[in-house]
């Protein structure tokens, strides 16, 4: 049982499959998490839930899965796919982390810094 899963899991790290939706996911999960742990009390109403699950998991999910499309459909884009989801984990997390910090001006920062290096 336990080598079967340990097999999938292996086969799935290993495969060359890109993902760009869980990349979208992963990157809005953790801030979404760490924002509800540390401000529950505030934040326990069904409203405020569906808003953040929009806003922290929908939004980058929907902007990776289009902005991966556009480098998968340009010829000239086309190898640079990789590198993009890649940058995309790290700053995207990054940026709603700082969401989630409350600290607008590194927002600021981290977005311009996404846009530079996406370019």
């Amino acid at each position: 049982m336990i080598s079967s899963i340990k097999n999938k899991f292996n086969s799935f790290i290993n495969n060359d499959k890109d993902y760009p939706l869980l990349i979208g996911f992963l990157s809005g999960f953790y801030p979404l998490v760490f924002y509800y742990s540390n401000n529950f009390e505030i934040l326990n109403s069904w409203q405020h839930f569906l808003f953040f699950s929009f806003s922290f998991l929908f939004i980058p999910t929907l902007f990776v899965l289009v902005i991966y499309k556009i480098f998968e459909n340009v010829k000239e884009l086309n190898p640079y796919k990789k590198h993009f989801l890649f940058v995309c984990i790290i700053e995207l997390t990054a940026i709603y982390l700082c969401y989630a910090y409350y600290q607008g001006f590194r927002r600021i920062i981290l977005s311009g810094l996404f846009v530079l290096a996406i370019i």
